[in-house]
Order: C-alpha cells, then structure tokens, then sequence
C-alpha cells in the first residue's frame, strides 16, 4: 500500500513456475476518508494508511485470497452496469482493511501533517473560485509557506494539485452524468470552458467530449461481450 504523491517502484522475480499478477487500485483517499466519517474506527484506519508522510506497507492476504477474490469480483461487475460511487469504494475498502494486521491501525496516530489538513481543505473547496490567501488564512500560514510548504511534503505544487483533483472530477461526471461539458467545467471549479478544456487535454490527451464519447463506446462493447 503507497500513500499519496510516493514514487514507487515495484520489482517481483516472475517465471513460469511462479507466476506474478498485479492488480492496482488507484483510491482517492481524500473522498474515501470523508465517506468514513460515519465509521470512526475504519476511517482512522484508513487515515493512517493513507498519510502522505507515512511509509509504504506490504501485507500478505494469502490466507484470504477467496474473500478478496469475490469481493473483488463483485465489484468489477458492479461496474459494469453502474457508476461506481464513493460510498461503494469506501466499503471495499473497509472489506479489505478488515483483514490487515491489528497493528497497522495504531501506526500512525502522529501528528497531522500541513499537507493534508491542505488538501482536506481543497477537497471541501475545489469546486469554488478561491484565492491563495483563503487557504492560507484558513491553515494560519503566510502564503509563500503554505506553497512551499505543501511542495516540501508531496513534492507537488498545489497548482498541479488543485489542477489534477478538478480533472478528476469532471471525468467522474463525464462518464456519470449527462452535463454539458460547461455545467461540468464550473461544477468542478474551472471560471472559463475554454481553459478548462486545454487544461483536459493537456492531461488525458483527448477533449472531455472526446472522453466522454470513448467511454459510453467502451461501455457499450462490454454489453455486447
């Protein structure tokens, strides 16, 4: 398990007599964290998992390979038919935190870093035109320390941040919704459709109509199969 913003290489020694098959989740973790706010326990659990600041872990779940291999499945198949929402991976999540060592939850009960009450605080404002002196003001910090900060402890800058996380959105309502790609480009907090569409491509390579277009072709020739 890699927390946010960590380079990471994984190197297996694979031949025919042992096989290697990865699978990677990719969680927002910010919008999980908040789906287990109803779930204390879990959500510090899964809190400690995902600090930015905290190391990688390796978990052996051999023993559960079945469970995790239909709670798996069954959420694959969920997929298919539906958009997936948070409330839903925040529960596969807690499936699969059920079956890790006691001790990882009492791993990190350390201090919070600025990095993530920073990107807590952008995950309840993203959607909003904001200015950089509003976080700042809000994390009690001057503004050249908030970004330098915030560059120190994820290697990123809150632009590129602030940037991904509005992608990642739109694309979420791209493939959930039927919004015009303008209600989507200020649902998500972008002030000119413009911007927002150089900014798409830039990042995924083709328009958010474009996108939106692949994934309902997609979609449809996995009904077919």
């Amino acid at each position: 398990m890699f927390p946010p913003f960590r380079l990471h290489k994984v190197q297996v020694e694979s031949s025919e007599k042992n096989p290697y098959h990865r699978t990677a989740m990719h969680i927002d973790h910010n919008a999980v964290a908040q789906a287990l706010a109803s779930f204390p326990r879990h959500q510090l659990q899964f809190t400690a998992l995902s600090a930015s600041n905290g190391p990688a872990r390796v978990f052996d779940l051999s023993e559960q390979k079945d469970f995790m291999n239909l709670i798996l499945d069954q959420f694959c198949a969920r997929e298919k038919t539906a958009q997936q929402s948070v409330s839903e991976v925040a529960f596969v999540v807690m499936q699969i935190m059920a079956f890790l060592p006691a001790e990882a939850e009492t791993l990190i009960h350390q201090q919070e870093t600025l990095a993530a009450r920073i990107m807590q605080w952008l995950e309840e404002h993203y959607s909003e035109k904001f200015q950089l002196d509003d976080l700042a003001n809000a994390m009690g910090l001057s503004r050249s320390y908030t970004s330098r900060i915030f560059r120190q402890q994820t290697g990123g800058s809150l632009h590129e941040y602030l940037l991904t996380r509005r992608i990642k959105k739109s694309c979420d309502l791209l493939r959930g919704t039927a919004l015009s790609v303008s209600a989507i480009a200020q649902k998500v907090g972008f002030v000119e459709m413009t911007y927002y569409i150089t900014c798409f491509k830039k990042m995924l390579g083709q328009t958010p109509l474009q996108y939106r277009k692949q994934y309902q072709q997609n979609a449809l020739n996995d009904d077919a199969n």
